[in-house]
């Protein structure tokens, strides 16, 4: 009795084998009067639900001067087709088949704010279908959309990118795309459209990083989703809508490097004009130079700035800022060279004058090699001095003593030596004059010097500390709150 029970059993296999059909003939009967453009719902008023899930893989490319941002994603949608279901035993116990997406049925979805010219994915790969009628296409895409570029903070700045994806030609009452563990909200929402509470900026499920490659250029800070039901005025159902947003932060280093830093030293070599000496002759040609390497430089690196209308980048803020040092310091070469070239048969210096040049701001020079004058003191030993020299001169003519008339000789010596002495004080006089002058324009070259180094710093610090302030907090908010934190947000 046992023996005969055991061949029945394999008697009964080798039938099943036998007349079991291949993953060919499977394949081939999914397809058999199989209508693509037909959705996969019993009765036209039964809504499909897409399972919907981004996969952000790697950030390729921002286009600040395009305002595009490039990404590589995988876009993995799930739905159930029930003419796509099978049974499994009937097919050699096949549980999964993978079709060709040309042929089956898809869900029409599309990028809103796509900066290329195909708004959907474009590569077709197979999709992986179970014998349940579970349909599960996960197509890899290279996405362009538009990103409103804030340039405001450049090269500190940080960005807060969308990427809206919905239906297009279909509204949420026959195709509605939903989040994977989803809450199950969404029929509530096509009916109830008003309620802002329950149908307005709702959170789905953010983009999945765990295969995400970093960026060289720019730091990813912070991702999520957000559905949103828009009722538009041709249609009954509001169209549904997943936005996801990714808010990335520049690494600056090596603008910092290669435009920052050199900028630093047109301002400083703007400063150093003023501690060459006037005598030298090359100032205004420093200036000159200082100002062409600048213009060029910044011929250069405009291709690196984004170019946009609604605000200034740091980066331009401090050009700009550098030029306008490096015109002033060509205005104050041009006014130092003519004092120090001024002599006593053109100008004049006023008490006021050399009352500050000379005696109040050499006080506060930090250089030692400022020769302090004390003009007072001065002014003393040229009178005493003047007057000793005359003193002599009456000593060698013989006027303090003797009364009698000289002879004619002697006193045309006396007049040619007094003709000789007045020229050389008149000369003496001249050149001190012309020394005062010059050291007027050393004593403005010095205070210039420091007011430029000052100013180069302080304006440094004014257009960058501050964006280097926020950077911290920024990070920091964006892990608790997300996107809300930056202005613009979705």
């Amino acid at each position: 009795m046992p023996g005969v029970i055991l061949w029945i059993v394999v008697a009964f296999h080798l039938v099943v084998v036998t007349f079991a059909k291949s993953r060919s003939d499977l394949v081939n009967q999914l397809y058999d009067n199989y209508d693509s453009r037909v959705r996969p719902s019993k009765v036209y008023s039964q809504k499909v639900s897409v399972e919907f899930k981004l996969y952000l893989t790697e950030l390729l490319d921002v286009s600040e001067v395009n305002q595009k941002i490039e990404t590589k994603v995988h876009l993995k949608q799930t739905w159930t087709d029930p003419r796509l279901s099978w049974n499994s035993s009937q097919y050699d116990n096949v549980e999964h088949v993978y079709l060709e997406t040309e042929k089956i049925w898809l869900p029409e979805l599309v990028l809103y704010n796509n900066a290329d010219g195909d708004f959907a994915v474009s590569i077709r790969t197979k999709a992986k279908v179970h014998s349940s009628g579970r349909v599960e296409w996960n197509p890899p895409a290279i996405l362009k959309t538009f990103c409103e570029i804030q340039v405001a903070t450049f090269p500190f700045d940080t960005q807060n990118c969308t990427m809206k994806i919905g239906t297009w030609s279909q509204d949420g009452g026959v195709l509605d795309i939903v989040n994977l563990n989803d809450d199950g909200q969404e029929s509530e929402c096509l009916e109830n459209i008003k309620d802002l509470a329950l149908c307005g900026k709702r959170k789905c499920n953010a983009p999945d990083i765990s295969a995400f490659e970093e960026n060289g250029e720019w730091k990813l800070l912070s991702q999520g989703c957000t559905k949103h039901y828009v009722k538009y005025l041709c249609c009954k159902k509001p169209y549904p809508d997943m936005t996801y947003y990714f808010v990335i932060r520049r690494r600056p280093l090596y603008l910092i490097i290669n435009i920052l830093f050199p900028t630093l030293l047109f301002s400083l070599l703007t400063s150093a004009v003023f501690y060459l000496p006037s005598d030298a002759g090359e100032k205004i040609t420093l200036s000159i130079s200082v100002l062409l390497s600048l213009i060029v430089f910044l011929l250069v690196v405009v291709e690196a700035i984004p170019s946009t209308a609604k605000g200034v980048p740091l980066l331009c803020q401090y050009i700009v800022f550098t030029m306008f040092l490096v015109c002033l310091s060509i205005v104050f070469t041009v006014i130092i060279l003519n004092v120090h070239n001024r002599s006593p048969s053109t100008h004049v210096m006023s008490p006021w004058t050399k009352k500050m040049f000379m005696e109040w701001l050499p006080k506060f020079m930090i250089s030692s090699t400022v020769k302090k004058i004390n003009t007072r003191e001065d002014d003393v030993i040229e009178s005493a001095r003047h007057d000793h020299i005359y003193s002599n001169m009456s000593d060698i003519s013989g006027r303090a003593k003797r009364t009698e008339i000289l002879g004619c000789e002697l006193r045309k010596a006396i007049d040619s030596v007094n003709y000789v002495a007045d020229y050389f004080h008149d000369q003496y006089e001249s050149q001190k004059k012309e020394d005062e002058w010059k050291y007027v324009a050393m004593v403005l070259d010095h205070f210039i010097l420091y007011v430029f180094m000052a100013a180069c710093f302080i304006g440094t610090v004014a257009i960058f500390a501050g964006r280097l302030l926020e950077l911290d907090r920024e990070e920091e908010c964006l892990k608790q709150n997300g996107e809300h934190c930056l202005d613009g947000g979705v």
